[in-house]
């Protein structure tokens, strides 16, 4: 992402600044050398360090690459998001690391509520032909999408617009949506499995046209972008592309019917999510951490996503 030589007349103080999505051997968002006369580096406030990773996708933020360097040399000013905690910042006003890290919700009149996350607009209050039923957000968290149930799409912050069914004729409704990795890109998915691809994502096949034992209630990429998996409401599965095919609860007797999917960080399976709250693994990737399955629920579960 950034390269800091060690001189001090290359220190750079850097604010309200993005460095998400590279990726590197070691160091794929702040890499020092340390190997010239000074220290170099500089500061950095109000910005967002995230989603840099190496080859094998393990999370990079900054690192020391020449081991002659003194110190780290890049603090903080405050107000930064990091996504690990290898930039040495001790600034309290900085979260650093996936637990510090915020959330979106989204309404169905378009109404955005964010927590410990930024706020870029909304369709709330805005005319709707149809409601939102879904969002995703860009990779480095600057952004995200909402989507209707007609197909419309509405873009916010560094989320491009790349297409939509909005104003097109649609068999049934769209239920959902996910963004490719890069966040160039975006799938809409409708209930009879009908898959809208945009932008870089690439059509893998769909179950739009095919027979279905209930109708589709979700969709999650794949971690490489060159695929996904729908999930209808009885827990039947449905991958294309590089998602491998871990099993299902389609041909299982459920309490409640599935809500939602979400791939493994690793590629290798994925969760399944029940309106009553129970959670079912499949994979060696996805593991069972516990579900809200037993507990009394004041409304239904809706949605579910990976860590």
């Amino acid at each position: 992402g950034i390269y800091l030589p060690g001189n001090d007349a290359n220190r750079m103080d850097m604010v309200a600044t993005t460095v998400a999505g590279n990726v590197a051997d070691t160091a794929a968002g702040f890499a020092f050398d340390g190997s010239g006369n000074g220290d170099g580096g500089g500061t950095l406030s109000n910005s967002t360090v995230a989603d840099n990773r190496t080859p094998g996708g393990a999370e990079a933020e900054c690192a020391i690459v020449n081991p002659s360097a003194s110190a780290w040399p890049l603090s903080s000013a405050g107000g930064n998001v990091l996504g690990d905690s290898s930039c040495n910042f001790t600034t309290t006003s900085d979260r650093q690391g996936a637990a510090a890290q915020g959330y979106w919700m989204d309404a169905t009149d378009g109404g955005i509520f964010n927590y410990h996350a930024g706020f870029f607009g909304s369709m709330g209050g805005k005319p709707l032909n149809k409601p939102v039923v879904g969002m995703a957000h860009t990779p480095g968290n600057q952004g995200y999408w909402e989507v209707a149930s007609d197909g419309g799409l509405f873009a916010f912050g560094d989320a491009g617009f790349f297409g939509s069914m909005g104003g097109k004729p649609l068999n049934m409704p769209v239920v959902g949506m996910a963004s490719t990795p890069d966040g160039k890109g975006y799938w809409e998915v409708a209930s009879d499995g009908g898959l809208f691809a945009f932008g870089d994502a690439g059509f893998f096949g769909s179950m739009g046209g095919k027979p279905l034992n209930k109708p589709i209630v979700g969709i999650a990429a794949a971690t490489d972008g060159a695929g996904y998996a729908e999930v209808a409401s009885d827990g039947g599965i449905f991958n294309f592309g590089s998602v491998g095919f871990f099993g299902s609860a389609g041909s299982l007797h459920l309490n409640a019917p599935v809500v939602g999917v979400a791939t493994a960080p690793d590629g290798q399976g994925y969760w399944t999510f029940a309106s009553d709250g129970g959670v079912f693994n499949y994979g060696s990737g996805a593991q069972f951490f516990g579900s809200a399955g037993s507990l009394h629920l004041n409304k239904p579960v809706v949605g579910g996503t990976a860590t």
